[in-house]
């Protein structure tokens, strides 16, 4: 039985600091060696380069900075050897750190749209919401991410329906598609849709509640 991969917190440092420089070349020079040192595939170098006291992880890092080589790399070997990629990999879009942040959060809280879109379409989940019980669109509302939010909420329709298509549907397109309702900057998905729930988070509600 083989051993799990252990890497010193060294090891962990480095990835984590090339992924959040934006070092390409150091990055990919780094877990190469290591899976070579190691005796394993360079996907669970990554995997196991994880911050131990934030939960973040290389994608968390590439997504609040903007680095899309780095966000395209670790994508790459997410779905190395699976189409779809495991969600719970740390590899995944929506992996959740130790305050239930995805990449995705942190994209939109620093207003980085293009990443937006790209961990959109690498499968991004913009219904999670952390442990503030915020999701994306509701952190760049907050965050004062206005190109974040009108993009977030202009493509929601078509973000769900995606959702939808990949999930399946086991009665064979019978089931009538979620209606939503866009209203005072809140986007509702109808009520008789239990697996769907609020994307927009009722921003305007929750504005007038909290001190930001």
């Amino acid at each position: 039985m083989s051993q799990p991969v252990q890497l010193s917190e060294d090891d962990i440092d480095d990835i984590l600091y090339f992924a959040r420089a934006n070092e390409v070349a150091d990055l990919e020079e780094c877990v190469k060696s290591l899976a070579g040192k190691l005796g394993v595939s360079e996907k669970e170098i990554v995997e196991k380069a994880v911050d131990p006291v934030t939960g973040n992880t290389p994608l968390h890092y590439a997504a609040a900075n903007g680095h899309r080589e780095i966000l395209v790399l670790i994508n790459n070997l997410h779905k190395s050897t699976d189409s779809q990629g495991s969600s719970s990999s740390p590899l995944s879009p929506n992996m959740k750190n130790l305050s239930g942040n995805t990449p995705l959060h942190y994209a939109a809280q620093t207003g980085q749209l293009p990443m937006v879109k790209l961990l959109l379409g690498a499968n991004a989940d913009p219904m999670i919401t952390n442990e503030a019980g915020h999701s994306a669109i509701y952190e760049a509302q907050i965050h004062d991410k206005e190109d974040v939010v009108e993009w977030l909420t202009e493509n929601l329709v078509a973000a769900m329906d995606k959702k939808k298509r990949e999930s399946g549907d086991a009665s064979g397109g019978a089931e009538e598609e979620e209606e939503v309702v866009m209203a005072e900057g809140e986007a509702v998905v109808a009520e008789d849709d239990e697996s769907a729930r609020t994307l927009v988070d009722g921003v305007s509600e929750k504005l007038e509640k909290q001190s930001i």
